[in-house]
Parts: structure tokens; C-alpha cells; sequence
């Protein structure tokens, strides 16, 4: 969560399943279907967008920590470069 709040994602704390549920960086790509899509090509990172759990999930980013801490340092460093990437643009 500290990770995605340094780069401007609003998380919010899962309870119990191991989901992190994020807001997009305001400054990025809002379309969260095109944004998980592009993410998944260019900064090979998997994210199921939000609108696909129905109204009020626009934005929104849905992400899986349920794996090693290697795997999530590495998915947090493509996720960083890719957004840094996005905002040279």
C-alpha cells in the first residue's frame, strides 16, 4: 500500500482477501480498462480494472498480493517504472 500511495494511487486497506483495491494516479490514464490492459503489455504488470466488479468501479484498479515478496517487489518496481514512463510522456 505505501508503495502505491508513493505513486499517487489511492488504496484502500483490504480486510480479510488478499486484494488491494486502488484508485488510478489522477494524473494518469483514467480509463481503467485501457490502463490495465497497457500496464499488462508495457510494464508487465497483471490488474483486473475495476469497472468489471460493476458501477462505482470505474478508476479503480483491483491488484493480487497473494504470492512471494520477491514477486511483489517486482511487480511494485515494473508498476513504478511504468508510471513514471507514462508521466515523461
Amino acid at each position: 500500500m505505501t508503495a502505491l500511495n508513493e505513486l499517487g494511487f489511492e488504496t484502500i486497506k483490504p480486510n480479510v482477501a488478499f486484494y488491494i483495491y486502488t484508485k488510478i494516479a489522477s494524473d494518469l490514464e483514467q480509463d481503467d480498462e485501457k490502463f490495465a490492459y497497457d500496464l499488462a503489455e508495457k510494464g508487465l504488470v497483471a490488474a483486473v480494472p475495476g469497472s468489471y466488479f460493476g458501477p462505482g468501479g470505474e478508476h479503480y484498479l483491483r491488484l493480487s498480493y497473494a504470492t512471494s515478496m520477491a514477486e511483489i517487489r517486482q511487480g511494485m518496481t515494473n508498476l513504478k517504472d511504468y508510471v513514471e514512463r507514462q508521466r515523461a510522456e
